[in-house]
């Protein structure tokens, strides 16, 4: 049994080893059938660091449990927490018995398949107390555990009770918790592609940008382009990619400017007309100057961008 949950592991796990072995320069880049192993154009391994263990133990409960700041994540207000909150006294009592069972299981040297979890809830958890930004994103491998030590919880707790009514109160609670939530998620109260968050730390978040840069591609291709664009981050070429048509490994490999792109403010202007320009709206004076100078301005069809060009 150990044995047949190994094999998938080390299939997945494999390729990974690999990249980080090219991403190391231990070997060089290589192709190999579907897969291509090169270079990430960044390496975030800095990021995991036992030096972030002591800030992270007294976060942890908190982002994990609560919310992380992140509002496609969960409510400001949240009333039901990244888990429902009447799931943790279930997990905690879930935990307990798994760690019993590891025990027993070790003693007896039987298998137990609570016992393989509960490991792999321990180094996954060492890991997220590692990370630089804990955020719930960056520690999602805890929650697969996590929620079957709250199914062994509720199993345990209504076993132990053994009364019809606990169960139907559990279930409904649990419907109550599910309303709450799916009235936040899907009422248009919560976060979505379509309802831009104030905050755009990466451009895939404004999807709007994307389809404009796409819009711009088909109009003005032959020019680069130059999306000038508050506060944008360092990975938003998946949605250009995408709407775009370009490769991701070209792209990733050769940069922005290569495929045609620049984004941020520039320290020059190109007032010869050989750039394309895709404007946010409330860079109006960015956009004023250059109609001054004898540009055309089309509004995007998608979002609140601004096409200028001559």
């Amino acid at each position: 049994m150990v044995i047949a949950e190994i094999v998938p592991i080390l299939f997945l796990g494999i390729p990974l080893f690999i990249e980080q072995l090219v991403i190391s320069r231990v070997i060089e880049p290589f192709s190999l059938g579907f897969m291509d192993f090169y270079p990430t154009k960044r390496f975030r391994g800095g990021e995991i660091s036992f030096a972030y263990v002591g800030r992270n133990i007294i976060q942890a409960p908190y982002i994990l449990f609560v919310r992380d700041g992140m509002g496609y994540i969960n409510s400001p207000k949240s009333v039901f927490g990244t888990i429902f909150y009447l799931s943790i006294p279930f997990m905690i009592g879930g935990l307990i018995i798994a760690i019993v069972q590891f025990i027993k299981s070790i003693k007896s040297r039987e298998y137990n398949i609570f016992s393989l979890v509960f490991i792999f809830y321990v180094v996954a958890q060492v890991v997220a107390l590692m990370t630089e930004s804990l955020r719930v994103v960056s520690a999602n491998e805890l929650y697969f555990p996590l929620m079957l030590f709250t199914a062994l919880g509720i199993i345990s707790f209504m076993k132990a009770v053994n009364k019809k009514s606990i169960s139907v109160l559990i279930v409904c609670l649990y419907g109550v918790y599910f309303l709450i939530f799916a009235k936040w998620a899907y009422s248009g109260s919560g976060w979505s592609y379509e309802t831009r968050p104030q905050t755009k730390e990466y451009i895939f978040v404004d999807i709007h940008a994307a389809r404009a840069a796409g819009e711009i591609k088909k109009k003005h291709g032959d020019k680069p382009i130059q999306m000038i664009i508050n506060e944008a981050g360092d990975r938003w070429y998946e949605s250009i990619c995408l709407f775009t048509g370009t490769s991701p490994l070209d792209f990733n490999q050769e940069g922005y400017s290569e495929n045609g792109y620049d984004i941020g403010i520039p320290e020059e202007l190109d007032l010869s007309g050989n750039t394309v320009y895709l404007i946010e709206d409330n860079l109006h004076h960015i956009t004023d100057y250059l109609v001054s100078e004898g540009f055309a301005m089309e509004p995007a069809q998608y979002g609140e961008y601004t096409m200028v060009y001559k």
